[in-house]
């Protein structure tokens, strides 16, 4: 067990272990893949249809997210995390590699690209993405964890955001390959400072067995189904992608017809909201209970059903911007939700399972987040460009186009979600 200066110790470890995490997604396709679309279009020329492969092949390695486990078994959380950061350090030079064999011969280049933008999706994935969440387990108590997160999410948003700022300074028109080699370098050195800062982490088990066979690693998986308390918060993780405006930038454009400013400023009104939770709910959840958030975050949810009915391409009279303030209400409050509601379900997660099967409940409500989210835009996108010109339905001065009413049977799923959350029991 450790103290509360071990735990301290270990917590601002792991903060500024993972302070560049998002730039480093964003070169191999994570988060919004924006430094990787750079790389493809500017450096290696690359089409949408190209660049749209690269970035979806990500989901085809999710489930080997779980062979971390294997990983974390064998050789304890922080090692399987160093092994990570070094193996990511010895992949970051080969995108510098890539453009070369690419102008050579296209198909090789690509080729190339594919399979190394999968291996780093892999090693991150297995690494990082199953050790981490067992070691912030370990070095926090479950009066503490919400404060923790909240810390850990705005210290990497913000670096994230003054990364950005930085490279939007100093970054021609067109990305060079001389400025995207900074970039790696700036990458590889987060990979050995990640090795050197965790380094010093201590844990009070930091060893695994290791799985005997194939069998006992399945077993592993799907231990932790065996509690409801982790069905249920499985269901309702289901429930907040559902909620969480997906393929909303592709509405926009194609729904309302809204240009890139207006856009763009929903999707600042959306970060603000997002940055504003995280301050808030992380208290909140300390003092009140993550089932408490869960439940509280799911009922004003259905708030936004309501408010989709003003989103209307007739304005009142007096009000021409009313549609435009009502989706800058949706995205803001939106954001706000669902930083608590992804909080306190990860939170839920941590304080519901038993240490034995802590790393593969964490392990697999990752991986289940990432593939459910996958086909969640797959199955909207496929729902919108089948029916958002044609499936409208009018009821006399409203009009409701289909990505409406997906956001209606979102709004209801939250409210059957909130009243389960409700009347069923669970630690808090």
């Amino acid at each position: 067990m450790l103290n509360q200066r071990q735990r301290s110790h270990n917590q601002r470890l792991l903060i500024a272990s993972n302070l560049a995490t998002l730039p480093l997604l964003t070169s191999f396709g994570g988060v919004d893949a924006s430094i990787l679309q750079l790389y493809a279009m500017d450096i290696l020329g690359l089409g949408e249809h190209e660049i749209g492969l690269v970035i979806g092949l990500s989901s085809l390695v999710i489930p080997l997210q779980l062979l971390g486990i294997h990983l974390v078994k064998r050789w304890g959380n922080k090692q399987t995390l160093i092994i990570g950061f070094i193996l990511l350090f010895c992949l970051l030079p080969l995108m510098l590699v890539i453009p070369m064999l690419h102008r050579r011969n296209a198909t090789l280049g690509f080729a190339f690209l594919c399979a190394t933008i999968m291996c780093m999706h892999l090693v991150h994935n297995a690494t990082n993405g199953v050790a981490l969440q067992p070691m912030v387990r370990e070095s926090t108590r479950p009066d503490e964890r919400g404060w923790f997160f909240t810390k850990m999410r705005l210290t990497v948003n913000g670096f994230n955001l003054i990364f950005f700022a930085i490279l939007s300074m100093t970054l021609s028109a067109r990305m060079e390959l001389q400025e995207y080699t900074w970039i790696i370098l700036t990458l590889m050195i987060y990979c050995a400072f990640g090795v050197g800062t965790i380094y010093p982490y201590k844990s009070p088990v930091d060893a695994g067995l290791p799985l005997q066979s194939g069998r006992s690693l399945w077993h592993e998986i799907f231990k932790p189904f065996a509690d409801k308390h982790y069905r249920l918060l499985m269901i309702i993780m289901t429930v907040g992608l559902l909620s969480s405006l997906p393929l909303f930038v592709t509405y926009l454009s194609l729904g309302p017809r809204l240009n890139a400013n207006h856009i763009s400023w929903l999707m600042t009104l959306n970060m603000g909201g997002t940055l504003t939770g995280l301050l808030i709910w992380g208290r909140l959840i300390d003092r009140l209970g993550f089932k408490r958030v869960i439940h509280d975050t799911l009922l004003l949810s259905v708030i936004m059903g309501p408010l989709w009915l003003l989103v209307q391409p007739m304005t009142l009279p007096g009000w021409p911007h009313l549609p435009l303030i009502v989706l800058g209400l949706i995205a803001a409050f939106t954001g706000f939700l669902q930083s608590g509601l992804k909080i306190a379900l990860l939170i839920g997660v941590h304080n519901t399972v038993t240490r034995q099967t802590a790393v593969a409940a964490l392990a697999f409500f990752n991986t289940g987040g990432m593939v459910l989210n996958s086909l969640l835009i797959i199955g909207v996108g496929f729902y919108l460009s089948h029916t958002l010109e044609t499936g409208k339905i009018v009821l006399g001065a409203i009009t409701i186009d289909s990505y409406q009413i997906l956001c209606l049977f979102s709004a209801l799923s939250c409210l059957l979600s909130a009243m389960l959350c409700r009347y069923k029991q669970s630690p808090a």
